[in-house]
């Protein structure tokens, strides 16, 4: 785990729903017990309930609460100000992540338009790699006319790493925007300011600027520049021409430089209709040794299928110079009809590269790191089946984990349902194979 900002990813707004006036289908409240386990570590609960109005709204949705694992998240609305706050904790990997956010979005947007308030925590209790971080951001935009925009942001954030707890990082950051218009042409301007600090060092003061411009320049060509300049004096430059003459081809070149790099990425996609198209890109910089990126993707929707595919590969020079590779392939794929659907999504990561040493007991991983989740479930009689599948590989400090479940419901009533369930998992403190039984009511 490398000092500095450690990046919160992912504040995902799960809207689900909770109580009486509006009720929206599918909310749930469900108790399970599996066994063998000890006392209360079997019990196990999840749902989701939502209530809507006009003028307020309020939405609840567990995914898994126990004595191990607590995933849970609400969100509010009333009028134009709308609230969030979420609890992912895992006491085996003793890791948890706490998320609040507040806002308001004016309904008549003028010189303010809109502001939000974000609060993350992250915890590791990890000795050797662990760390906390606490994250404050605050994000506010307006408008000074129907062609210009404008915003400003500021943050600020504080990690310990576990390895060094007398020594915290503190990064704080002002960021100003303005967007634009003028005839044709687009104008986009953006200014940072941030300070970074490394206990007992002092803090340091760092500056960046950007300006975006970009205009047609035939009914089907468009132009398009972007400059950008830092307090280390690094300059980067991009000029990038995009075409829709050939419909439905769409292309684009775009020119870099940066560092003193030159650069130099391809884009297209076709689309053979609205169900289905392929894009791919082609990436290479000019450095020593020289650089690759590519990508193909395709995407398919209709009535019954979705289907999303695509392949990923770079070159690039490793810690020694040495020229190295790396391969990302990913698949997601669902099915619905009215009494099945399913789903499969996939990603997968090939490199040869692998560190020398390790801070943890855990063997080093292999070559390939892969992520996969599935599930299945009938729809639509009294007696209903649901499939679950899921597997992460092993990491440098975690062990292979996954889970594959399978849960019968069958309908008592039109609220109350009687559930069975079994369930097999890997890289868990708990029994690998257990049983459940439960209840489900459904408002």
């Amino acid at each position: 785990m490398t000092r500095g900002r450690l990046t919160v990813v992912g504040i995902s707004l799960l809207a689900c729903g909770a109580a009486s006036a509006v009720n929206t289908a599918g909310d749930y409240v469900q108790f399970r017990y599996f066994y063998p386990s000890s006392g209360f570590e079997g019990v196990q609960a999840d749902g989701q309930y939502s209530y809507r109005t006009p003028k307020f709204g309020v939405s609840l949705r567990a995914a898994e609460l126990s004595l191990q694992t607590q995933n849970v998240n609400v969100s509010l609305s009333s009028g134009g100000y709308f609230g969030y706050a979420s609890v992912n904790a895992d006491a085996e990997r003793q890791s948890a992540t706490y998320t609040a956010l507040a806002g308001y979005s004016s309904p008549n947007p003028g010189l303010f338009s809109d502001a939000t308030l974000t609060y993350v925590r992250a915890e590791d209790g990890r000795p050797d790699q662990g760390y906390s971080l606490n994250s404050v951001s605050l994000d506010t935009r307006g408008r000074f006319s129907k062609d210009w925009r404008w915003n400003v942001g500021a943050g600020y954030d504080s990690t310990t790493i576990n390895l060094t707890p007398d020594a915290p990082s503190t990064n704080r950051s002002l960021s100003l925007g303005l967007d634009g218009k003028v005839s044709s042409v687009s104008l986009r301007a953006r200014a940072k300011l941030s300070s970074a600090e490394t206990s007992p060092a002092p803090s340091v003061l760092k500056w960046s600027g950007k300006f975006d411009a970009g205009a047609p320049i035939t009914k089907a060509e468009r132009l398009d520049a972007s400059v950008s300049y830092n307090s280390d004096q690094v300059d980067s430059e991009s000029l990038t021409l995009s075409s829709t003459r050939f419909t439905p081809l769409t292309l684009s070149a775009a020119l870099t430089r940066q560092g003193g790099i030159l650069g130099l990425t391809l884009n297209g996609e076709y689309a053979f209709s609205d169900a289905l198209s392929v894009a791919g890109e082609y990436g290479l910089s000019f450095a020593s040794p020289l650089s690759q990126e590519g990508s193909l993707s395709l995407d398919y929707r209709s009535d019954l299928w979705t289907l999303s595919a695509g392949l990923a590969a770079d070159t690039s020079a490793d810690i020694n110079s040495a020229l190295t590779f790396s391969v990302s392939p990913r698949l997601s794929v669902g099915y619905t009809a009215k009494t099945f659907s399913a789903s499969l999504r996939g990603n997968a990561r090939y490199s040869p590269v692998q560190p020398t040493t390790t801070t943890s007991s855990t063997p080093l991983p292999g070559p390939w790191s892969y992520h996969l989740d599935a599930s299945a479930q009938t729809i639509g009689s009294p007696l209903t089946f649901a499939l679950n599948l899921k597997a992460d590989s092993a990491t440098g400090s975690r062990p292979l984990t996954g889970e594959a479940g399978l849960q019968a419901l069958y309908a008592l009533s039109d609220h109350w349902t009687l559930n069975a369930s079994a369930r097999y998992r890997l890289g868990t403190d708990q029994p690998a194979l257990q049983g459940g039984a439960g209840v489900r009511y459904v408002f």
